[in-house]
């Protein structure tokens, strides 16, 4: 059935006070936050991911799956998407530990650049996947908001 109404959205006193919230914060709080988070330090995080680090949803393609084989599933059903040719370039906002970039290295040949308000982050990928890659692919992590990203 279609909402045939032409009433106005409501706004509650919770909703105006978020919104108020919301356009209040600065990039500096929110790296604040996100070091906060994740700058904890990246051996409490191994405690509870795959090994490789992978950070949000996970795609159980078959039912047998490990949490390792559906968080790489998912990448690649999410890279597979992107039409990836070998010289492109993928930007990856909030990049996390870095298999995303990685993967995107490895099977489609792109230059990569992460962007990440954490500086364990940034140094791991820096450490683990950029220090021990065979490609002549360009691979740059930046500790820098997407707001500022220039290209």
């Amino acid at each position: 059935m279609s909402n045939t109404s032409n009433a106005e959205p409501k706004t509650t006193t919770a909703d105006s006070a978020w919104l108020s919230k919301s356009a209040s914060q600065t990039r500096g709080s929110d790296k604040k936050e996100v070091q906060f988070h994740y700058d904890i330090s990246n051996d409490f995080f191994r405690l509870w991911q795959d090994p490789n680090q992978v950070y949000s949803c996970a795609y159980f393609e078959k039912d047998d799956y490990t949490l390792e084989q559906a968080q790489l599933a998912k990448i690649d059903l999410s890279l597979g998407k992107l039409g990836l040719e070998p010289g492109m370039t993928l930007l990856d906002i909030g990049c996390g530990w870095g298999k995303t970039i990685m993967r995107a290295v490895e099977k489609y040949d792109v230059n990569v650049i992460g962007l990440t308000l954490s500086e364990n982050q940034k140094q791991h990928i820096e450490d683990h996947w950029f220090a021990n890659s065979s490609s002549d692919r360009k691979m740059e992590v930046r500790l820098q908001p997407w707001e500022e990203f220039d290209g």
